[in-house]
């Protein structure tokens, strides 16, 4: 994995992102400090309504790269792709200022824009995540970029999310472009292994 694959961080939503940053394969990656919230278990503790990623007992051809603070990433075993999953709070605060889930999107774009080169973005299907069986599903909205990094090396990335009660939840998929379309299948059936939690309601 590269440096500029992919980037993500937030203390909650539409704030501008910094970038999510690694170190090259093997080395493990270093999280950004500014990726501060709650986890879980501080979610489960919570009487308030609100909502967690649920990562699968079998991660299939992926291993556990960093689970820190509200974010969960995974490494592809045979490959250079990665998929996070961030959770963060302030939801409820952004649809009381009069935005939506799009304003994610935008941000994670923006950032992006502000420090590499030649990024292209087009908007692609949203999917459904379960909740539980009495809960039904949660639609995320998807976009992806492609862009050239720092290190000269072109990228693709797709950015997903979905806000539940008062958590923003993120999936960022990022590879080398030239391992997308490779890739991708193995991405899907990672995500759609993981389901959405939820706490607090009655």
């Amino acid at each position: 994995m590269r440096p500029d694959m992919d980037g993500m961080d937030s203390n909650r939503p539409m704030r501008a992102r910094r970038r999510f940053m690694s170190a090259g394969l093997p080395a493990a990656l270093a999280l950004l400090a500014g990726l501060v919230g709650a986890g879980p278990a501080a979610f489960a503790r919570s009487s308030e309504p609100m909502a967690a990623f649920a990562m699968p007992a079998d991660f299939g051809q992926w291993r556990p790269d960093a689970f820190v603070h509200n974010a969960y990433r995974f490494r592809q075993a045979d490959g250079n792709c990665v998929v996070t999953f961030i959770q963060n709070r302030g939801a409820d605060a952004a649809r009381a200022a009069g935005r939506e889930p799009r304003h994610s999107l935008d941000a994670y774009v923006e950032g992006v824009k502000a420090r590499m080169e030649r990024v292209e973005r087009a908007e692609v299907d949203a999917f459904e995540l379960s909740s539980g069986a009495d809960e039904g599903k949660v639609r995320f909205i998807a976009d992806e970029i492609a862009y050239v990094g720092k290190d000269h090396i072109e990228y693709h990335n797709r950015i997903s999310a979905a806000w539940v009660d008062d958590v923003e939840l993120v999936i960022v998929a990022a590879c080398p472009a030239a391992e997308w379309l490779a890739g991708r299948q193995s991405i899907d059936a990672l995500v759609n292994k993981v389901t959405i939690t939820r706490f607090g309601h009655p």
